[in-house]
């Protein structure tokens, strides 16, 4: 009993160790979509101040909200590591209120080839050190009596739908499909107004998310080609790059931690173990749902389509994400009343998502499931991973999902504890 107790003790000192320098903020989290020419979209999700989440597509805005101010500077990571620079140029608003910025990403390699060959002209810091590195800086405005009042989160938020299914984010308006150069239609913030225009002068020395100054452009040129797709996996020698086709997370702070990786890469051989294992998993979490709402159901056939591995804290201790659908098939399907609701969706499906981790004897232990169907997208969400980013700079990552509803999507994070997920944040709920 106290060689366990000892070994429990072990693993709650290894998870708190990553967090060393916690971000004091403003912290922005956005994701990006990267073009073909150096051009890009940038989403904003949330901003933390004082310890809390609000919505980014609203936080101070007069009327350019602040985490889309031109001049700020975004750092692209992909599970952690940090892949290089996106600068917002245009800040741009549909109709229905939902606001995204087009801007120039430039990738990290380019960006240490070109402070080898001398000094760059494409971001100039402020406010930093000569010797400063090429990270988001938040400058401050230097008046020692700021005194901020953040404003409410406002619940129902949407994002535009970056995920295969289509969607819509809100009223009549659908998002616009991966790889279209509109950057105005949908977004997570349809129909809702900010804060009002004069919120400049009620508070002069509001934080500045901002590093380099915004270039001159002809609006034609902010165009971008976005297009959809999903970060590979870990794997051994692998040095991420940005380029097209990606989803990609951003954060832009002043005093948060340095980015660090996040990828756990197993042994050869054990990632399809691992996944067999986790996919079992994920097939007692979709009968268990599909027997509560059909008593003829049978048999589910799981397709994963994405399964990823990190390590989140740096314990060594590896946290499993499955996002997989499963074809339903059931045991007496002729028996269903012509016209009735599961007569009407055959074929059915189902979508989930499974977070697992192992345990101090290294078995696999579920940490949070999510399973839904098309039929109730309006009371489960159906759950797309984005990636691992510390989402409150306390050094440790958390899981940015992309939810799906039936009105809308959204956005989610997900803090994981030593046996399971905490909300830390929730666009659909405001919270």
């Amino acid at each position: 009993m106290a060689c366990v107790t000892g070994v429990a003790l072990v693993v709650a000192l290894a998870w708190g160790a990553a967090a060393q320098k916690q971000s004091s903020g403003p912290r922005a989290l956005a994701v990006v979509q990267a073009g073909t020419n150096g051009m890009g979209r940038l989403l904003p999700i949330a901003i933390q101040v004082e310890g809390r989440f609000y919505d980014a597509g609203i936080y101070r805005a007069s009327p350019v909200p602040m985490a889309l101010e031109p001049g700020t500077v975004y750092e692209i990571t992909q599970a952690g590591e940090s892949l290089g620079l996106f600068t917002i140029r245009i800040p741009a608003e549909t109709a229905n209120g939902a606001w995204s910025a087009t801007g120039k990403y430039e990738d990290k390699h380019a960006l240490e080839a070109a402070k080898a060959k001398g000094p760059s002209m494409t971001v100039t810091p402020q406010g930093t050190k000569a010797d400063a590195e090429d990270r988001p800086v938040l400058r401050k405005n230097p008046r020692k009596d700021t005194n901020i009042t953040a404003p409410p989160s406002t619940p129902g938020a949407t994002a535009p739908n970056t995920a295969p299914p289509p969607t819509a984010t809100s009223g009549n308006n659908p998002p616009p499909p991966p790889g279209s150069t509109d950057t105005g239609a949908g977004g997570p913030h349809a129909g809702r107004s900010g804060p009002p225009a004069d919120v400049e002068a009620q508070a002069p020395d509001r934080p500045i998310l901002h590093r380099g100054k915004p270039e001159t452009e002809h609006p034609e040129s902010a165009k971008s080609s976005a297009a959809e797709g999903v970060s590979p996996g870990p794997r051994s020698g692998y040095k991420p790059k940005v380029t097209p086709a990606r989803l990609l997370p951003a954060v832009s702070d002043a005093d948060g931690p340095e980015p660090r990786p996040y990828y756990f890469v197993p042994h050869p051989g054990e990632a399809a173990e691992l996944q067999n294992k986790v996919t079992q998993m994920a097939q007692e979490e979709v009968a268990r749902y599909e027997r509560a709402r059909r008593p003829s159901f049978g048999s589910a056939q799981i397709t994963p389509q994405d399964f990823r591995i990190f390590d989140l804290d740096s314990s060594n201790q590896p946290v499993f994400v499955l996002t997989a659908t499963a074809r339903i098939t059931e045991r007496n399907p002729g028996r269903r009343s012509v016209g009735s609701r599961e007569a009407a969706s055959t074929p059915s499906e189902a979508f989930l998502t499974v977070v697992a981790h192992e345990d101090v004897y290294g078995e696999l232990q579920p940490m949070f499931a999510s399973v839904t169907d098309p039929q109730h997208l309006d009371e489960f969400p159906r759950l797309q991973l984005v990636d691992a980013v510390d989402a409150d700079g306390d050094g440790r990552g958390e899981l940015l999902f992309q939810e799906i509803g039936a009105g809308g999507s959204g956005w989610v994070i997900y803090k994981p504890g030593p046996d399971k997920l905490a909300t830390l944040y929730d666009s659909f709920s405001g919270h």
